[in-house]
């Protein structure tokens, strides 16, 4: 049995990292994509790695979004605590899907 949670966490890349203007344009593109990308959400994953019953992470950097997906022994508040200990600022949290024994 699994519970799947949704969370909107401000992720914000600004002010830590600036890319030279003398780079190509698609050395710069790459930058802004993957690398400052996966920095400001490695924390996050990091953060929820910690927690040894997460099955998964999935982290939407573009719609400010962590999905995880734990085993039924971890609770929303659970997770939510371990992301705002990444430094991160969580705006909401919701379960999105918790699966039952039939």
């Amino acid at each position: 049995m699994a519970r799947t949670y949704e969370f909107n966490v401000f992720m914000s890349c600004g002010g830590k990292f600036t890319i030279p203007k003398s780079l190509p344009k698609f050395v710069s593109l790459f930058l802004t994509r993957h690398v400052l990308y996966l920095g400001c959400a490695s924390a996050v994953k990091r953060a929820v790695d910690r927690i040894p019953e997460v099955i998964s992470i999935e982290i939407s950097v573009a719609d400010q979004t962590v999905t995880v997906v734990t085993t039924d022994g971890v609770t929303l508040e659970t997770v939510s605590e371990a992301i705002k200990r990444s430094g991160k600022d969580l705006k909401s949290s919701k379960v999105v899907e918790e699966a039952h024994e039939s």
